[in-house]
């Protein structure tokens, strides 16, 4: 009874850990503590690319600037949320974690990034600005705009981008994949991506 409970055991811990855990030989984890440390990175990297964290990333990067320029932030808007777009419909899952010591671990990430043809969303842009505005963007080129007029085509500008954007990635069935190795270090009880 107990060498079946302990096979179900390991069944069951394997099952859970869909990736490799591996360590170098100077490191002194026990498996169940390289597990347990395994969780807890795996615990990071779903809140780090998730799409919340991504767009407060873009947010605290693009405010840095201490721009108060209302086109500034429209643009800042746009790009955290495509970049929250971006985290929403990407794939991220661990290949592996390699414990380079007690308290480091070079996690290898995969990243599935729904492709998207370019020609085609620029196209589509263009046309659903004109239908917003009933003004294409190649009228605007060289048209001198006021900052209110500026504002309202770029709102419109990132209403057509962002609905693109998201409706390609929702329909897309083709992914760019890239597998990176990212550094983790031990931090009191948890683990942190090293930047």
């Amino acid at each position: 009874m107990k060498k079946i409970c302990c096979i179900l055991f390991l069944i069951s811990s394997l099952m859970l850990s869909a990736f490799e855990i591996t360590k170098s030989k100077n490191v002194r984890l026990s498996d169940s503590e390289m597990k347990k440390n395994s969780s807890l990175i795996e615990g990071e990297i779903k809140t780090f690319f998730s799409a919340e964290n991504m767009n407060e990333i873009m947010q605290t990067a693009l405010n840095s600037k201490e721009s108060k320029d209302s086109l500034d932030n429209l643009t800042a808007y746009l790009f955290s949320s495509l970049l929250g777009d971006v985290a929403k419909y990407s794939k991220i899952s661990i290949e592996k974690v390699h414990y380079v010591s007690d308290n480091q671990a070079d996690v290898t990430i995969k990243a599935q990034v729904p492709e998207m043809d370019i020609t085609k969303f620029e196209q589509e842009i263009k046309n659903s600005f004109k239908r917003k505005t009933g003004v294409s963007l190649e009228q605007l080129e060289n048209k001198k705009l006021s900052d209110a007029e500026s504002e309202k085509y770029l709102k419109a500008l990132i209403s057509a981008v962002r609905e693109i954007v998201k409706r390609e990635m929702q329909n897309s069935k083709k992914y760019n994949t890239s597998s990176d190795v990212y550094k983790f270090h031990k931090s009191g009880n948890s683990w942190e991506l090293d930047y």
